[in-house]
């Protein structure tokens, strides 16, 4: 029974495990498309400059 429910908690941190992974490359995939479409998004520093 211990067994059983070993088996079952490890398969689920397994799977959230894996889902943070795909998370990340998916963010680091998205953030690359923009950054190679529009450019680096400028520091704050930069940015109050030019607005003022």
């Amino acid at each position: 029974m211990i067994a059983i429910l070993l088996a079952i908690l490890i398969f689920f941190l397994f799977l959230e495990f894996n889902r943070l992974l795909s998370r990340r490359s998916w963010k680091k995939k998205v953030k690359e498309y923009i950054h190679g479409k529009f450019g680096a998004v400028p520091k704050e520093k930069e940015w109050n400059d030019k607005v003022t």
